[in-house]
């Protein structure tokens, strides 16, 4: 018995160290060093996807829907975290995660997921570019296979708001 609580750890460490070093370390540092969204970020933006964007069997949400509004903020989310929130105009929210900034990254933690008919709760992380009120996301790691989120978020740029 004794032996084998000695060999696990050695072989359980072993094991779980090549799954960082495998997966970009841009989509881990954020979950474990994030830091909050820098002041630039900050602010609502909006985008309106083109039909060419939206899958043919595309899920009810983007089905009718081609303009949104994406929030970035210090606060307010789960734990008064700093959090992305993305919303049908003019205020409807579709989801709001907690947000955490690495190195370019965006990394959105406890995102709801609703692929196969349940909600799960999933992280996903995107490379951003600001350049002027011009926002350009995308995808480092999606976490939801449905691509709702994904969708809004990297088919076109985002403007800035005022």
């Amino acid at each position: 018995m004794l032996a084998l609580a000695l060999v696990c750890p050695a072989a359980c460490g072993n094991k779980a160290e090549p799954e960082p070093a495998a997966t970009a370390s841009a989509t881990q540092a954020p979950a474990k060093t994030g830091e909050p969204p820098p002041s630039e970020l900050l602010g609502t933006y909006v985008t309106t996807l083109k039909d060419a964007d939206v899958p043919a069997e595309a899920p009810p949400e983007l089905a009718d829907q081609r303009k949104w509004l994406m929030r970035i903020t210090k606060d307010g989310g789960p734990d008064n975290a700093p959090a992305l929130t993305i919303l049908r105009p003019p205020s409807d929210p579709l989801e709001s995660s907690r947000l955490s900034t690495s190195a370019g990254t965006l990394t959105l933690h406890r995102e709801e997921c609703a692929a196969g008919g349940q909600v799960t709760l999933v992280t996903s992380s995107y490379r951003w570019k600001l350049t002027g009120g011009t926002l350009r996301l995308t995808t480092i790691k999606a976490g939801c296979s449905d691509k709702v989120a994904e969708t809004i978020l990297t088919a076109r740029p985002w403007r800035k708001r005022g």
